[in-house]
């Protein structure tokens, strides 16, 4: 189950970046119809990911993977979420952000195919 979660966030950085280039090319984007549920969405992915991250890694430990990384990805996705529609943001902290939790996501991945092998 936890996987599937891991997928799904890194399904919605796809989006991120694609609404992201969308916004930095001069896309306009409608508030109730396409930024809100955009950000619901992300929001909900990032709220079962930590639920599940952090009650997954209490009863099975991954090596590297902690609670707070769990929750703090879950948080980024969600600023993410909300920032990937300004045309103009800090690049820096939107690129550290991404960076931050696609590498959180590839870790965890890899802790669960560690653990599997097992």
């Amino acid at each position: 189950m936890i996987k599937e979660d891991i997928i799904a966030v890194l399904a919605a950085l796809e989006e991120v970046k694609d609404i992201k280039e969308q916004a930095a090319n001069g896309r306009v984007f409608e508030f109730k119809t396409e930024m809100e549920p955009f950000v619901n969405r992300l929001s909900a992915i990032a709220d079962q990911y930590k639920k599940n991250g952090v009650a997954y890694i209490a009863e099975t430990p991954v090596k590297y993977m902690s609670s707070e990384q769990i929750i703090t990805a879950g948080d980024n996705l969600k600023r993410l979420a909300v920032s990937c529609f300004a045309p103009k943001v800090n690049e820096t902290q939107y690129n550290r952000h991404l960076s931050a939790v696609t590498y959180t996501q590839e870790r965890f991945l890899e802790g669960l195919e560690v653990g599997d092998e097992q």
